[in-house]
C-alpha cells in the first residue's frame, strides 16, 4: 500500500512526510511520539484482528494525535460486515467528538478527530 501511495499519489514527494510501518498494538503502546495521521487498515483476511476494536487501543490512539490529528480507520462495509463495522462506530463515538464516514464501494473510511 506505501509503495502504490508514494507511485500513484505522490507521497514519495512529500518532504515532511514519514511513513512507518511496524506492529501497530506495540508501536501504539511503546511510542510517545504525536502524529498528524495515523492510518489504521489491518486487515488479516477478511478478518480485523480483536485488539483493534478494544477501547484501550481506540483511546492510545487518541493520545497519540496532535491536536488538529486525525485518525482514518479502513472498514468492510457489506453483507454481514455492516454489523460489525457500525458496532465499531459506535465505540468511535463515545471516544472521538468527531466521526466522519465516507462509503467507498464495500467498504466505509472513518475519520476521527
Amino acid at each position: 500500500m506505501v509503495k502504490a501511495g508514494q507511485k500513484y499519489l505522490g507521497l514519495g514527494e512529500i518532504d515532511q512526510l514519514k511513513t512507518i510501518i511496524c506492529d501497530a498494538r506495540s508501536y501504539i503502546k511503546k511510542n510517545n511520539h504525536l502524529h498528524d495521521l495515523i492510518i489504521v487498515d489491518l486487515y488479516q483476511g477478511y478478518q480485523v484482528p480483536d485488539f483493534v476494536g478494544s477501547l484501550k487501543f481506540l483511546t492510545d490512539l487518541k493520545h497519540k494525535l496532535t491536536r488538529n490529528g486525525m485518525v482514518i480507520f479502513n472498514r468492510l462495509y457489506f453483507q454481514k460486515y455492516i454489523s460489525e463495522a457500525d458496532q465499531f462506530l459506535d465505540k468511535l463515538r463515545e471516544i472521538y467528538h468527531d466521526v466522519v464516514v465516507i462509503k467507498v464501494r464495500s467498504n466505509i473510511f472513518i475519520q476521527v478527530n
